[in-house]
């Protein structure tokens, strides 16, 4: 190669990064950034790339590098490569050994999935070390389009078909994204250096491999020469198009907040496009769930399936999302009693059926009881011509004249076959049609305060009073219990 075109295209490469990295915002003048180096030409180009990028923005870098433990030998010799290329470069270097064929057996994964795995795990623990902002990956523009096809392939939706983001929320960057493979090969060759060959990447049981070395070759030749570019564009006009998903998608989480943090309310999810609630519930199970996957197609129609009628989805992550009268809860599968409001705690029930709360205590007249889940019952004794009580009866007070009762007063959780004759209904029904009516949230009930007597149920604060704790027409005098609900 002539003399003067190889500085001026490793120069042009260097630009081409530089001003792709200004572009995306990747970092700033003096930020610290690890490199992890495997030794191949992509890392080995953004190795060289990056240092000289750093003279000229004031970057400070640290050399990240694995062994993964597969191939002993042509791991210490790759470990020793990129060793000798930082210290020529006079930047810190820092290496780990990773057992990856041990990890995929204990974690019963295969190789490449337990190799992220230990990637990951060991870039953070960089991170963590050296203070760095952020760790430089060297996927190139032709790793994203591989990554946009295995996704379609997969059957993804729009935001696998977005590829590979030049930044992410797990402080990854990739600044060699502006560059195809086969131009980080001709960096390395331009400049002399002799990149070490991973054999996995000739290994075809891997679905990328495949992807790269046999349906790629064909696309170009049988379909479309500029297949990359096609890619690229789809990438950025779907990126686009999920730009205004998610804007209506965080307006329609902003509708639809319940009382708690974890407690939605369900009419806007449920009448907003389909599409919207998907990315609504997305941005919900983000919140509440920090370390969930990624919402499956299954998954996503489940949940939009509960929206419409009532019931749970388990979720592969161990979030449960519950819908039921007229909110939807997330909650962790074995956090079935996580009180959804500072009021109320959440039911939980048998699988057969049987509430599980075996709560009760006696009503002190005057007095109050405090239950599990925080609120107050309080009872004090009164009369209706001392006008501290007028007969009438609000969603959380009632008033029982002394005659009215039977027994002392207690205060429990429901149970199964309580039943009231609610005033003015003409008839005794269910408790558990009461809730039905008032559409009460399954979790909220096995826990709802149940005022009762020897005779039975008179008072359900916020929902009903048997006709036994009804005012009394024309009554004037007497004494009477004034119960309320300290929610």
């Amino acid at each position: 190669m002539n003399g003067a075109i190889g500085p001026h295209f490793l120069r042009l490469m260097e630009d081409r990064v530089r001003i792709f990295a200004r572009e995306k915002d990747l970092w700033r003048p003096g930020h610290k950034l690890a490199l992890a180096v495997s030794g191949g030409a992509d890392s080995l180009c953004m190795l060289h790339i990056m240092a000289k990028i750093a003279e000229r923005d004031q970057l400070s870098l640290v050399v990240a590098h694995l062994h993964h433990g597969i191939r002993p030998a042509e791991g210490d010799a790759d470990e020793a490569f990129v060793r000798a290329n930082a210290e020529q470069l006079g930047l810190r270097f820092i290496s780990e050994r990773a057992e990856v064929p041990a990890l995929a057996q204990s974690r019963r994964l295969g190789l490449e999935e337990a190799g992220r795995i230990a990637r990951r795990e060991f870039l953070d623990r960089v991170l963590n070390e050296t203070g760095a902002l952020a760790v430089a990956t060297a996927h190139t523009r032709s790793d994203h389009v591989e990554t946009i096809l295995l996704h379609l392939f997969r059957g993804a939706g729009l935001r696998g078909l977005t590829g590979i983001p030049p930044h992410g929320f797990d402080s990854r960057i990739r600044p060699l994204l502006c560059l195809t493979r086969e131009e980080t090969r001709r960096f390395c060759a331009t400049a002399g250096l002799k990149p070490r060959h991973d054999p996995g990447n000739d290994d075809l049981s891997f679905q990328r491999n495949r992807i790269r070395q046999r349906i790629l070759p064909l696309l170009r030749e049988e379909i479309n020469p500029a297949l990359d570019d096609a890619m690229d564009r789809l990438s950025q006009i779907v990126s686009d198009a999920l730009e205004l998903l998610d804007a209506s998608g965080e307006r329609l989480v902003d509708a639809a907040r319940g009382p708690a943090p974890h407690l939605y309310l369900r009419a806007p999810l449920r009448a907003a496009p389909r599409a919207a609630a998907a990315d609504a519930i997305r941005l919900i199970l983000e919140t509440n769930c920090p370390s969930a996957q990624a919402l499956g197609f299954r998954e996503t129609r489940a949940i939009l399936a509960i929206l419409q009628s009532v019931g749970e989805a388990a979720l592969s992550s161990g979030c449960v999302v519950e819908v039921s009268g007229s909110f939807l809860r997330i909650r962790r599968q074995k956090d079935t009693n996580a009180p959804h409001s500072a009021a109320l705690a959440s039911a939980s029930r048998h699988p057969k059926g049987a509430w599980r709360s075996t709560f009760e205590a006696p009503l002190p007249v005057p007095g109050q009881v405090r239950l599990p889940a925080g609120t107050v019952i309080t009872a004090r004794l009164t009369r209706f011509e001392d006008n501290e009580y007028d007969g009438t009866a609000g969603p959380d007070d009632c008033g029982v004249t002394v005659t009215q009762f039977r027994g002392p007063l207690m205060v429990r959780h429901p149970r199964p076959g309580d039943r009231l004759t609610p005033a003015g209904r003409g008839g005794s029904c269910k408790l558990k049609q009461i809730f039905s009516e008032k559409r009460i949230p399954v979790w909220d009930r096995s826990t709802w305060p149940v005022i009762v007597d020897d005779a039975g149920i008179l008072w359900v604060p916020g929902l009903a009073m048997d006709i036994r704790a009804a005012p009394v027409e024309n009554q004037s005098e007497g004494d009477c219990v004034r119960l309320e609900w300290n929610r």
